[in-house]
């Protein structure tokens, strides 16, 4: 069992199980594409889609607040924002890992 200390924020004590977050994954190395920006800007476009519809499937599954949560990441994912910010980094020469 391990033991973790904090700071509280409210009066009493509480306990029960915790859930911890995964340590963050490295960074994609920033080294040049060798496929050209057509083909990783074909595979961005497949993998946000499939990251989108992945979303929206746990969403349809968990239902409720998290099926709001889960379309609203869905929808970032696909934001045309982000994929202006992309499509200039892969124009840049990037692959799409680090493009993202």
């Amino acid at each position: 069992m391990t033991e973790l200390r904090g700071v509280g924020i409210g009066l009493g004590i509480a306990h029960g199980p915790i859930a911890r977050m995964a340590e963050p994954l490295p960074a994609p190395d920033d080294v040049p594409s060798t496929l050209g920006a057509d083909a990783e800007t074909t595979r961005v476009k497949e993998a946000i889609a499939a990251v989108a519809r992945e979303l929206e499937q746990r969403g349809e599954t968990a239902g409720g607040a998290a099926q709001e949560v889960l379309e609203a990441q869905a929808m970032m994912a696909e934001d045309p924002a982000l994929e202006d910010e992309v499509a200039s980094r892969l124009a840049a020469g990037k692959t799409g890992e680090f493009a993202v």
